[in-house]
């Protein structure tokens, strides 16, 4: 049983004889302080077969995902076999307690060095990026690292290593070397480590600041750090971007109960880069909201907001004093004429519609974390963040913001013209006006290299606007 999970020791045997070369494999649980149990496999190998333990990590990740992938192959010259037949796994389970033991009477003494840091790191990327071999400069977005397989990275690094890496310095620097450096200097605190490492977060420069012209910061959801990374480099060279780390990523983290709250913290980390205006913000996602209430708290401060740009977000609900959504908001007008009760369609056909569109719209993501391997206990994390992020954005009290607003939309969301409630809802809360932008591709795919670069003109034509007016 690990992290709460029965697992069958078979299903991983099974597994693992599959791969060619392999002649006998037989899994065990062995007591493990974090997790309760977890899982080594013995593997007896075919004469002349040249398989490696990375080699079979790989194949376990491939076929049974990382939660079910041992945490060490063990090869052995034969398995210990029972009168009946049977693997006899109490003895195995001897047999690597006892050598655990004796490794630790052997090991006990000499200091970690960043030589055998880097060696466990290196298998532990290449088990979670799919990887034959990854080299210590090597960047882990480069080898298709995103947000959600860094989040299982940080956890298996954490669960090898007994230290807790923020979630953020990832993203500063995303390479073996560094990690192993920011390991060392947790344990031993005689190496150089990152402020990301010493203060939790910080605002991470994906283009390095320039005194001359004021930086853009950009809020992102949990899978939009790539993306962002992607159209700061198609901006003009020397324009600043910075990428606010997401809140909450780390279990450890701080809980937020509200929205303001959130930003509030958000906000923090924007002076920590920038103590004064003006300021240009922009979010995607849960990230636009979220810079439209930073922005609100700037002006109230006193401060100057340039520019704020949503992408592709869709707009908090303008509530009164009570709190309740405001009459003539869109999105309630729709609900009201789509559970409206008619000669074509009864109420309680329309109302199982929409309880089936909610329904899809939390599934959907469940084959991609699927595809990912995560582990049981991140597809749970995971699944909670985003409940409690929908959970703030519902409870959130929009209020009229004074300024101008820039929505940049994907082309075609705004062709789904029943269901584009951005330009109304944004343009309810904007007391300076509305102004919106069109680009080529999805919700998704509008940060993807075919698109990317028709964004980062746009995005680039709004921050010199933004500087001439200011």
């Amino acid at each position: 049983i690990k992290s709460g999970e029965k697992i069958a020791p078979r299903e991983i045997d099974e597994v693992i004889g599959r791969l060619r070369g392999v002649a006998a494999a037989a899994a065990i649980g062995v007591p493990d302080p974090q997790f309760g149990e977890d899982i080594v496999a013995y593997v007896v190998l075919q004469q002349s077969a040249e398989l490696d333990e990375n080699e079979i990590l790989r194949h376990c990740v491939k076929h049974v995902g990382i939660l079910k992938t041992p945490r060490r192959i063990v090869f052995i010259d034969s398995l210990p076999m029972g009168a009946v037949g049977k693997v006899q796994r109490s003895k195995l389970v001897e047999h690597y307690l006892d050598a655990s033991a004796q490794e630790a009477g052997q090991c006990a003494g000499p200091v970690i060095t960043h030589e055998t840091v880097l060696e466990r790191l290196t298998k532990i990327w290449a088990q979670v990026l799919g990887r034959e071999r990854v080299r210590p400069t090597d960047s882990f977005f480069d080898l298709g690292g995103d947000s959600l397989l860094a989040l299982q990275l940080m956890y298996l690094v954490e669960m090898e290593f007994a230290v807790k890496l923020p979630f953020a310095s990832l993203f500063e620097n995303p390479t073996v070397d560094w990690m192993a450096k920011s390991i060392l200097s947790r344990r031993d605190g005689n190496l150089p480590i990152h402020p990301s490492c010493r203060d939790g977060s910080l605002p991470i420069p994906l283009v390095p600041a320039n005194n001359d012209v004021p930086p853009f910061f950009a809020v992102y959801g949990m899978e939009n750090v790539r993306a962002f990374r992607t159209l700061a480099s198609r901006l003009r060279p020397g324009q600043p971007f910075y990428v606010l780390p997401a809140l909450g990523l780390d279990e450890s983290d701080q809980t937020y109960p509200d929205l303001e709250t959130m930003a509030s913290a958000y906000l923090g980390l924007i002076r920590s880069a920038q103590p004064k205006g003006p300021y240009y913000l922009g979010g995607r996602c849960m990230g636009g909201p979220i810079a439209f209430e930073i922005a609100q708290q700037l002006l109230r401060a006193g401060d100057k907001v340039a520019l704020l740009v949503v992408f592709d977000s869709r707009a908090p609900r303008l509530k009164d004093d009570d709190g309740h959504p405001r009459a003539g908001d869109p999105r309630t007008a729709n609900m009201s004429q789509a559970t409206r009760p008619s000669s074509h369609r009864t109420f309680t056909q329309s109302l199982a519609r929409l309880v089936r569109k909610k329904y899809r719209k939390h599934v959907r993501r469940i084959p991609e974390l699927a595809r990912r391997r995560l582990s049981g206990q991140s597809v749970r994390y995971v699944t909670r963040l985003r409940a409690a992020n929908k959970t703030l954005r519902k409870r959130y009290r929009a209020t009229v913001y004074p300024g101008q607003i820039t929505l940049i939309r994907s082309a075609n969301f705004a062709s789904r013209a029943a269901k584009d409630h951005h330009i109304p809802g944004w343009r309810e809360l904007s007391g300076g006006g509305l102004v919106t932008h069109m680009v080529q591709g999805s919700h998704t795919s509008m940060f993807d290299e075919l698109h990317v670069t028709g964004l980062a003109q746009r995005l680039q034509d709004c921050i010199d606007k933004a500087r001439e007016a200011s």
